[in-house]
């Protein structure tokens, strides 16, 4: 008897602290009701003023587009092509005036422009010793990211430069200055025409070799011809050559004259773009993004800063009470 006695109480202890706790809940509520409702004024001037800034900011912020080129780095340049990027970059931030006025171009427009530049990565390129130490760093978990990224640079020389500008500007225009800035290197410019002249000398000598090979070959098809009474001797001890063999090499000889002409066509300086300067990208500031995350802030400020009076008040309260 006396243990279903306490188990009711027990029981009725609970309900009263789930009651008392709902209570509390519902205070809660009520309380909050209030706070808003006194500073309902308050809170709507927050929101339209939020909203405001971020439709004025929305409409002044500088609209811009960013436009990729494909660059071909020839003769190990892809550690001068990326300093010089980073070079204009920095030129562009600390030496408007003098890069604006090299460039031909009003300071305050070139203030609007930035680069950026990255490895088309092949990794087809690396060699066996550099897969293998790259899949080592990994399973290791050794590794930086810059440290890969310089084994890719030094085997990529393929990159992709990203132009961000100003939306009505001309992209190509832009390219073609940054081209001469970057084509304006006395080592390289020696290097490219040393090797365009080898290039040249080669062709030459291929075609001198073509010349050669078909003299001989028209020598042997003369001899195949010569009579002898009546009859056509076809194999003697002095015609007897590989025809398959030098025709073989004649085809070869060709193809390398292909090849190197083809090198001509690509390497016609040491840094040369693969394709035209084309938008590929739009960067504009969202308009739903602004109006939403400024109402935001404010409140949060608002909320803040009257929590913040209420916990200096309730502590003035304890402190006169000790």
């Amino acid at each position: 008897m006396q243990e279903n006695n306490n188990e009711e109480i027990d029981l009725g202890d609970l309900f009263k602290l789930i009651k008392r706790g709902f209570l509390k809940i519902g205070q809660l509520f009520l309380m909050l009701f209030l706070f808003l409702k006194r500073y309902a004024i308050t809170i709507v001037v927050l929101i339209v003023l939020g909203a405001a800034i971020g439709f004025f900011i929305d409409r002044n912020t500088k609209v811009h587009t960013e436009s990729s080129v494909t660059l071909h780095s020839f003769y190990d340049s892809q550690d001068y092509l990326y300093e010089s990027i980073n070079e204009i970059n920095w030129e562009i931030k600390n030496k408007t005036e003098a890069l604006a006025d090299e460039m031909n171009m009003h300071p305050d427009s070139l203030k609007l422009y930035s680069l950026s530049i990255k490895p088309l990565e092949r990794v087809t390129d690396m060699t066996k010793e550099e897969k293998e130490y790259i899949t080592l760093l990994k399973e290791e978990g050794a590794y930086t990211q810059e440290g890969l990224m310089e084994i890719i640079l030094r085997n990529s020389e393929l990159h992709k430069l990203k132009i961000k500008h100003p939306k009505d500007s001309d992209a190509i225009s832009f390219f073609n200055k940054i081209e001469k800035k970057l084509l304006d290197n006395s080592s390289y410019t020696e290097i490219h025409k040393t090797e365009i002249k080898n290039i040249r000398e080669s062709i030459d000598l291929y075609k001198k070799s073509i010349e050669q090979v078909d003299v001989i070959l028209n020598a042997y098809a003369s001899k195949l011809n010569e009579k002898v009474g009546d009859q056509v001797s076809f194999y003697n001890s002095e015609n007897n050559l590989n025809i398959a063999n030098i025709s073989l090499q004649k085809i070869e000889l060709r193809k390398s004259i292909n090849e190197l002409e083809n090198e001509l066509s690509l390497q016609k300086n040491f840094i040369m773009p693969v394709d035209k300067a084309k938008t590929s990208k739009i960067e504009e500031s969202t308009f739903t993004n602004e109006i939403i995350t400024l109402p935001f802030i404010f409140l949060v400020l608002f909320f803040g800063i009257k929590f913040v009076i209420y916990l200096n008040k309730k502590a003035n309260q304890y402190a006169k009470e000790k």
